[in-house]
């Protein structure tokens, strides 16, 4: 799947973290999701393949990082980052947002 593709998918299910009850959870994964798709790096996020977001040295994840701060969410530690991309990589992988809502 080209990476248009990906983030035309993607765009589409913007603001579904409505599920979350937590709100410091859900502004984690919602500000992750807007960044890696003002970004464009849902593809990167799919393929990516390092052993760990938290110690990758891939200057995609300093964007995104930077741009989830940019976005509001200040709180992330190493751990919470890692977590929060896995997700985020489940979900590109998948490309069942959707699926992944009525789920949870």
């Amino acid at each position: 799947m080209s990476n248009n593709s990906i983030i035309e998918v993607m765009a589409l299910s913007w603001e579904r973290f409505d599920f979350i009850i937590d709100e410091n959870e859900r502004n984690m994964y919602d500000t992750a999701f807007r960044a890696i798709t003002e970004l464009q790096l849902w593809e990167f996020i799919q393929k990516f393949s390092e052993d760990s977001f938290m110690h990758s040295t891939a200057p995609e994840i300093a964007q995104i990082y930077d741009k989830i701060q940019e976005l509001g969410y200040r709180g992330h530690s190493g751990c919470s980052f890692g977590l929060t991309m896995r997700t985020m990589q489940y979900i590109a992988k998948k490309l069942v947002f959707m699926n992944f809502v009525k789920h949870a």
